[in-house]
């Protein structure tokens, strides 16, 4: 990952595939948001679980998306320093982030990604459908 200017290299984070792995994420530092110089000035965010999710949003013409690793207040001062007033969290948990960022006055909701719609011939109107809120997002 690399910082908002471009010049500085933040972190480098990897995806351990093998699914009973204990940590899917690694990284060499925490401190690092994924995207993040994509983010600033986007009127909604999308914090996924894994790189892999990320990585098929923005296939489907989503760059607003990061997925969540390392300390979550990083997220709550990023999204509160660069006016994010909407974040969708499509990945379970962060239950304390999701508080967090709802009392700092952060529109939050979940959805639930489906990843064989998404990836599939109809992903980009599955994935649009589903952030205006059309189809049903936690079922």
């Amino acid at each position: 990952m690399i910082d908002t200017s471009g010049d500085i290299m933040v972190t480098v984070v990897g995806f351990n595939p093998f699914p009973k792995a204990k940590k899917k994420l690694l990284s060499l530092s925490p401190g690092g948001i994924f995207n993040q110089a994509l983010l600033p000035g986007a009127k909604e965010v999308v914090l996924t679980e894994s790189p892999l999710e990320a990585l098929l949003l923005v296939q489907n013409d989503v760059p607003n998306v990061t997925f969540a690793f390392g300390d979550d207040a990083k997220y709550l001062h990023f999204f509160q320093e660069h006016g994010i007033r909407k974040v969708v969290f499509a990945l379970e948990g962060r239950a304390r982030l999701y508080h967090e960022m709802a009392v700092a006055g952060i529109s939050v909701r979940r959805v639930r990604l489906d990843r064989e719609k998404l990836s599939g011939t109809n992903g980009k109107t599955y994935l649009e459908g589903l952030l205006a809120g059309r189809f049903s997002s936690t079922s």
